[in-house]
Order: structure tokens, then sequence, then C-alpha cells
């Protein structure tokens, strides 16, 4: 709603669309749940646990089409058939990105490599957003963009910093023990650059520890490592410079209290504990 002001549309314009988002977002949710085998989500019980496996696919897909159905609250354009091919394009990355995750649980990424999952994963969906608000406001030049590019690196930090506040994020504030991401065997951005940084000793330890049932001691262990070779500040640098890049797509979009909304969004994100 944002970018579709932002391009100088209205915001309650973009409405079915910022819907339609959500509810694709909720489709790879009830999904990904599934595929994890996750008990619960956002504090309650996670659709096939509440109920079953089956539901679970069922409620996916009908959240799924629900997204396309709601587009149809559009004026018939050409404007509009361009906004449901990004978001059928979205959902495809969205599926590719979950591809990958999986095939990470058995296998070790480089950084590179899980940059490229987590883009598809996750920023492709902040990208999906800031365009297709600004495809509303029937701008189909630079702004639609800057604001796409914008919504891509903002996505990128995003998952990066959320990775590294799961190691040294306020307890509190998180509303999870610190570590969490390591007792679920997580390969997250800090531990891969970990990884690479450490000796081939240190190297296997980390492998065997997440490839297992990690206790407290090895989930410190790892921590530590974590925290010696670098990773957490090597990680940190590359969040700040997709926050950067970030920001510098939004110099080419005219001023605007829509504007200032979506660059004290960008501030509240560097500087978010949880």
């Amino acid at each position: 709603m944002l970018s579709c002001e932002a391009a100088g549309g209205r915001g309650q314009d973009a409405d079915p669309v910022a819907v339609s988002m959500e509810l694709l977002h909720t489709f790879s949710l009830v999904h990904d749940d599934l595929m994890d085998q996750d008990a619960t989500r956002r504090g309650t019980s996670t659709i096939h646990e509440a109920y079953d496996d089956a539901a679970a696919i069922l409620a996916g897909d009908v959240l799924f089409a629900l997204a396309f159905e709601t587009l149809d609250e559009l004026p018939p354009s050409s404007t509009t058939a361009r906004i449901a091919m990004d978001l059928a394009r979205t959902a495809r990355c969205l599926c590719e990105g979950q591809h990958l995750d999986m095939a990470y649980e058995d296998a070790w990424p480089t950084v590179d490599e899980y940059e490229t999952m987590i883009e598809k994963k996750t920023a492709e969906l902040f990208a999906s957003a800031c365009r297709n608000g600004a495809r509303v406001a029937e701008d189909q030049g630079s702004i639609t963009k800057n604001l796409g590019r914008f919504g891509l690196a903002l996505g990128m930090a995003f998952q990066i910093q959320d990775d590294i506040l799961d190691l040294d994020g306020n307890e509190e504030a998180l509303g999870k023990p610190v570590g969490s991401d390591i007792r679920a065997g997580k390969k997250t951005h800090p531990i891969l650059v970990a990884r690479e940084q450490a000796s081939a000793e240190d190297r296997q330890r980390l492998e065997d520890i997440l490839d297992g049932e990690p206790s407290p001691s090895e989930v410190a262990w790892v921590i530590d490592l974590v925290e010696t070779t670098g990773s957490i500040d090597a990680s940190r640098d590359g969040a700040a410079q997709a926050f950067q890049k970030a920001r510098s797509h939004l110099e080419d979009v005219p001023e605007s209290p829509a504007l200032d909304d979506l660059e004290a969004l960008l501030n509240w994100l560097v500087d978010r504990d949880r």
C-alpha cells in the first residue's frame, strides 16, 4: 500500500493486491509447517497439528487459489494481468526456495547458495509486494523497478538479520531462547560463514553438532565459534550492505509521506531486536 502511494496512487486501491500477497504468504507457511512438522505457528497449533496432514494440504491449496481470486477485485486491465503473472512467478520462487531449504537439511550449502535460497524464499515476496503496489498506481517505469529492487534488498537484509538475532539477540524481546536455530539444526547465514572460516577440525565438529541433537554445551560451543571466527560481524556487514542497497533504491522515488514511511520502516528494521 505504501509502494502504491509512493508511485502516486491511493493506498486503498492496492488492498486486493495486499490481501493476495498475505494469502500467498500464509499458503506458503501452512505447507512449510507441514513439511517441517512444526507444531506451532504464531503461538497456536499449526493446521496439520490441530487437524491432520490432509487438512493442511487442502488449506494451503485453498489459500493459494484465494490469492488469485482476490485479484478479481481489481479492474480488468493489462496491469491486472501483469500483477497476476507476477504473483504466479513469486509463488514459483517461494516453492523453489522451499525446495532448496529442504535439500540443505541433508547438505551443507555455501554462503552464496544460502543467499540464493533466501532470495527466492523470502526476498522475492518483499519485492513482489513493493513492485505490484506501484503497478496498481499505473506506474510501469523506473519507480516500479526501484521499489521492487528496494523490496528485494530489504528482504535479504531482513532474513540475514533474523539469522543473527537468533545468536546474539535479546531473549526477552525475541520470545525464544538464543540458539533456537542451532537446536533445530538450521544452517543459517552466520553459521555458514563460520563453517567457511573454521579449521578443518572445528568444521567437522560443527557439522556433527548440527546434524545431531545439540546439547546445551554444544549450542554454546557453536555460538562461541561463530563469535571467535568473526562470523556474526561478517553477517552483520552483509545485512548492513543489503539495507544500504535498499536505501539507495529509494533515492530516485519522489518525495512523499509514503516515501517517508518506507524509510521509517527500513530504519525500524535496521534497529530491531526481535
